[in-house]
């Protein structure tokens, strides 16, 4: 099965829908709004859909559908649909943001309107009108093949040629009119692919993954999707509720999904060939969509495909018998333990050779275990790579496998977005980027895999991921793989950011009330964010910001906003510039002279007032104003040593100038007393 491995998904910038006093300021795409006291029951297919109110006139025939504020859309199909329009199925008219009075603003994809109910409702009126005991649908094969086949095998055909998938087949999603009208498929584009298919609709190697990491697929298995829904129109749905999602993957692993499906049902010799082609194993065996749309030259077509080779005897792995190599490596998969423990034990090795009879398979295993060579396949993950190799091995169709997580590369993202607030999601996540398990999985099936292109992208998943501080591990990967995700902080949660240039704008918001100022205005996700989204201008201040000391980051984060303000052309942001200036104080407080500190906060808070942030840090990282504090704060140091050394001298030396003052004293006191005699003798010798 060819599949991509990557993302493949282009940001698509929804319509703005900020008040701005134009007409139509507060509309999706300045025209549509929501009408949440009407939502539309049989319209979504899974979603929440809603009629839509416009602005230049009543328009019954548009719904729009909500999209999982936690989760992305397939936003370049909706960018591609909205361009070019696929006749034969809801395309897409226009993606923003509204917010309904009293909630958090939430995405809406505004689309046409299905013709009529979806062929579930069809199908369920029909059997309430007088279907027969076993609840079959009372659709006739050539009913099938003209209403249903031909009309969206041309729609998967327009849909190839675009490069995309559909991936939401089922008889829910297909609308008609009326009985005998043809069918219309629904939305493709709500929320990642294959999200909301029941096993019964997917082939093995999707209905064993998280229902998040079904990923793109090809073109072959919306075909498979298509076949079993015009089984179950055929034969009536109550034939398939009898098994959960886990025993219908067992059970088409075991027998294959056309003996599985179709078992006992007597069905007509023109749907019976059709669905054998439809439903094969091998996505390279199905009938393109544009062979379908002639049904003669479908049925005609023959590909020879060997049933998988069935054990003699079963292997039993956490209690589910394999009696195939797929088998097993699905029983590996759900038991991981028990699969790394029949590895390592030669439990898997003896039964390929002895039971299957497959030495082939078993020698071709023994070569891509003992050739690999990884530096993640040291230490505590070790076995678990091996046993991922060994699943992609007995099984190419197989997704990858790690601890009881399954999903294609392609929808890591998916899954990442859908369990952040899980941590044994999380923690697979974290393992499989650092040990790069993609790329190990990928080159135990070479021919299905693009290696080459796996390689750069998983390197740059890891860098992202090991990125130090703030600015990297898990939000960074999941922004990056989820380019229409909003930012998921709390920080900003009632604001819809889907933009960098949009995350400043929110921020200031949550900052207008002084009381709401508390601790740092950014956390993993707001970072991460902008690590992610940004362009390369703020590579610098990210690498400064991941490295800082903790007591350098009210500063760094100061930089990095004030980079991407001038990045983005934000407007002033007067009320997080106080919120940074409120947390630079500290560094206001080291310079040295009062009369510059004094001078500095003053500066300070006026350029706050501005919300110009470059303006804040020009004043905080003053070089020349530093140095001359410095050079001031040491001429008086000097000073203040000099005036310390004087009174030091002048203590030191103060007995001895007493003893001087002493001896002058005396000898002033003897020069007086001999100027008394002499007076007196003198005054005696006139008398």
């Amino acid at each position: 099965m060819a599949k991509s491995p990557s993302q493949n998904s282009t940001p698509v910038q929804p319509a703005s829908n900020q008040p701005n006093g134009r007409s139509g300021a507060g509309w999706i795409g300045g025209q549509y709004r929501p009408d949440i006291a009407r939502p539309r029951a049989d319209s979504g297919a899974g979603h929440k859909a809603y009629d839509v109110l416009d602005q230049r006139g009543a328009r019954p025939e548009l719904m729009a559908i909500a999209i999982d504020r936690g989760g992305a859309p397939r936003a370049a199909l909706v960018a591609a649909l909205t361009a070019e329009p696929v006749p034969g199925m809801l395309n897409p008219l226009v993606m923003g943001g509204y917010q309904v009075s009293g909630q958090a603003p939430a995405s809406f994809v505004i689309s046409a309107a299905p013709p009529g109910p979806s062929l579930l409702t069809h199908m369920e009126r029909a059997v309430g009108r007088g279907a027969d005991a076993r609840g079959r649908g009372a659709i006739n094969d050539l009913e099938l093949i003209e209403t249903v086949m031909r009309p969206v095998a041309h729609a998967l055909d327009a849909l190839v040629q675009r490069c995309f998938t559909h991936r939401a087949i089922r008889p829910d999603n297909l609308f008609a009119a009326a009985r005998g009208q043809p069918a219309m498929l629904g939305a493709a584009w709500g929320s990642p692919p294959g999200v909301l298919q029941p096993a019964l609709y997917e082939p093995p190697y999707f209905a064993e993954c998280h229902r998040f990491g079904r990923g793109d697929g090809v073109i072959a298995d919306d075909v498979y999707a298509l076949g079993v829904t015009l089984l179950v129109l055929a034969v009536g749905e109550t034939t398939f509720k009898a098994f959960d999602d886990e025993l219908m993957v067992q059970r088409k692993l075991r027998l294959g999904s056309y003996a599985a499906l179709v078992e006992e049902a007597r069905l007509p010799p023109a749907l019976s060939d059709l669905l054998r082609g439809m439903l094969a194993e091998e996505p390279e065996h199905r009938p393109p969509p544009v062979l379908l749309t002639d049904p003669s030259a479908a049925r005609a077509r023959r590909v020879a495909a060997r049933p998988p080779r069935r054990a003699q005897r079963p292997i039993d792995i956490g209690g589910i018998e394999a009696w195939n190599a797929r088998a097993l490596a699905h029983a590996m998969a759900r038991y991981p333990e028990a699969g790394m423990h029949a590895t390592k034990s030669g439990d898997v090795d003896r039964w390929l050779r002895r039971m299957l009879g497959d030495s082939a398979l078993a020698h071709r295993l023994d070569v891509v275990l003992s050739s690999y060579s990884h530096e993640g396949a040291d230490g505590a993950h070790a076995d678990v790579l091996r046993l991922a190799r060994t699943t992609a091995t007995l099984d190419p169709l197989a997704p990858l496998h790690w601890r009881g997580l399954s999903f294609w590369p392609d929808a890591m993202g998916a899954v990442l977005a859908a369990g952040f607030s899980q941590p044994e999601i999380t923690g697979r996540i974290e393992e499989i980027v650092e040990t790069e398990a993609v790329l190990a999985w990928a080159e135990a099936r070479p021919e299905r895999c693009d290696t080459h292109s796996l390689r750069p992208e998983s390197r740059q998943l890891r860098v992202a991921f090991q990125s130090g501080g703030l600015a990297g591990q898990l939000p960074r990967v999941l922004y990056a793989l989820n380019p229409n995700l909003p930012c998921q902080s709390k920080l900003v949660e009632g604001a819809l950011v889907t933009r960098v240039s949009e995350l400043l704008a929110a921020l200031e918001q949550v900052a207008v009330p002084p009381e709401r100022r508390q601790g740092v205005p950014a956390d993993r996700h707001v970072v991460g964010y902008i690590a992610a989204r940004g362009d390369h201008r703020l590579d610098a201040e990210l690498a400064a910001f991941a490295n800082c000391p903790a007591h350098e980051l009210p500063l760094a984060l100061l930089r990095l906003f004030a980079s991407v303000q001038v990045a983005t052309d934000t407007s002033a942001l007067p009320n997080l510039a106080q919120w940074l200036a409120a947390l630079c104080a500290d560094r206001v407080e080291q310079w040295h002279g009062q009369h510059s500190r004094d001078r500095l906060a003053a500066r300070l808070r006026a350029r706050a007032e501005t919300g110009v942030l470059h303006g804040m840090l020009v004043l905080l990282e003053d070089r020349a104003g530093r140095a001359d504090d410095r050079q001031g704060a040491e001429r008086a140091a000097s000073q203040v040593q000099w005036i310390d050394q004087e009174l030091d001298r002048l203590a030191a030396g103060g007995d001895e100038r007493l003893a001087h003052a002493r001896a002058a004293a005396h000898d002033v006191v003897g020069a007086l007393a001999l100027a008394g005699v002499a007076l007196a003798v003198v005054l005696l010798a006139f008398s």
